[in-house]
C-alpha cells in the first residue's frame, strides 16, 4: 500500500467509514522502512501516522501474523529489496 492508500485509510477510519479486514491486513505489511518519508514532498513524519494507524487497526482487526511473516520471507529473498538497502546506507 502506498502513502497516499495508507492516508486514504486513515481518513475512512477517522470518518467512521467501514474498514475491510483486506484493507486492514495491507497496511499492516508496512515495512516502516521509512522510504515514503524520505521522497515526502511535504517532508511529513509519516511513521508516526502509520503508528497511530496501526494502532487503531489492531482495535479492530487481529495482527496477521502468519502473512506478515510469509510476506518478510518474499521480501527478504527479493534482490531487489536488498539493492534498495544497499543504496540506503
Amino acid at each position: 500500500m502506498t502513502a497516499k492508500g495508507k492516508i486514504a485509510l486513515a481518513k475512512k477510519l477517522l470518518a467512521g467509514q467501514k474498514v475491510t479486514k483486506e484493507e486492514a491486513a495491507i497496511a499492516f505489511m508496512c515495512m516502516h522502512c521509512k522510504a515514503c518519508e524520505e521522497i515526502c514532498q511535504t517532508n511529513l513524519e509519516l511513521m508516526n501516522l502509520w503508528d497511530a494507524l496501526e494502532k487503531r487497526l489492531k482495535e479492530q482487526f487481529e495482527f496477521p501474523e502468519a502473512q506478515i511473516q510469509d510476506f518478510l520471507k518474499k521480501v527478504d529473498d527479493t534482490k531487489e529489496y536488498w539493492d534498495m538497502v544497499e543504496r540506503n546506507n
